[in-house]
């Protein structure tokens, strides 16, 4: 696994992104995937069909998650300077980097990139939303 993604494995590490369900963050290196546009990232990772398909940047994703409150209890901000930790990573380190949304209600999210050498690499969750 190359370094970044080592890196995101260990941020990643009882990581969870909340919406109406806590869901795991999982890193990945997709080293069957050759391009990140949604159709192949769905069939690579063997995703249902699914009409409902949003890219966005990855920023969008991580504006929600790396902020810190002053409310927030002490894992809240461990969690969020994790996910800044990883926002950083996508920022400096990867290009092309973007948020793909697959379905409406259940949602499967993924924030993808490319590495220095030509890797699709990221991070994935789900979220439930009604």
């Amino acid at each position: 696994m190359p370094v970044i993604g080592e890196r995101l494995k260990e941020l990643c590490e009882g990581l969870f992104y909340i919406s109406e369900i806590d869901a795991e963050v999982i890193s990945f290196v997709a080293n069957g995937l050759h391009s990140i546009e949604p159709k192949e990232v769905g069939e690579v990772f063997k995703l249902p069909k699914t009409e409902s398909i949003e890219i966005g940047k990855a920023e969008d994703f991580f504006r929600r998650v790396s902020r810190t409150k002053d409310w927030f209890t002490k894992d809240q901000r461990h969690a969020a300077r994790k996910f800044k930790k990883i926002e950083t990573i996508f920022s400096k380190e990867l290009t092309e980097t973007r948020m793909i949304r697959f379905g409406r209600i259940r949602v499967d999210i993924f924030l993808i990139g490319i590495d220095s050498e030509g890797r699709v690499i990221g991070i994935r969750t789900k979220a439930v939303e009604t």
